[in-house]
């Protein structure tokens, strides 16, 4: 391998680092139904608060983005679509954008 690329992405599924950054960085309990976007606001999160990102030179995973042949999270759970909103919201005043309707 060539070693590790300095990173603007953070990704929920191939995430490794020290325990500090789970205590400086903890998951944000009003966005509990976050899913879309849940990346996005820890990768601002984490880089605010001092953490660098990296990512490997070399592929060494990969994800299957298509979700028709299993059953989602979403997929049955209609009560639970309401909430999302609330994390969304939330989702877009940490990332400094204003709420626009």
């Amino acid at each position: 391998g060539r070693g590790l690329v300095p990173s603007l992405f953070w990704a929920a599924g191939f995430s490794f680092g020290r325990s500090g950054m789970v205590s400086d960085v903890p998951y944000d309990g009003r966005m509990e139904h976050l899913f879309f976007g849940e990346e996005m606001v820890m990768a601002v999160r984490l880089w605010t608060a001092g953490w660098s990102l990296y990512s490997p030179c070399d592929n060494v995973a990969f994800h299957r983005w298509e979700r028709g042949y299993r059953p989602t999270f979403w997929g049955g759970r209609g009560s639970g679509m309401g909430r999302r909103d609330g994390a969304s919201a939330a989702e877009r005043h940490k990332a400094g954008e204003e709420r626009r309707r």
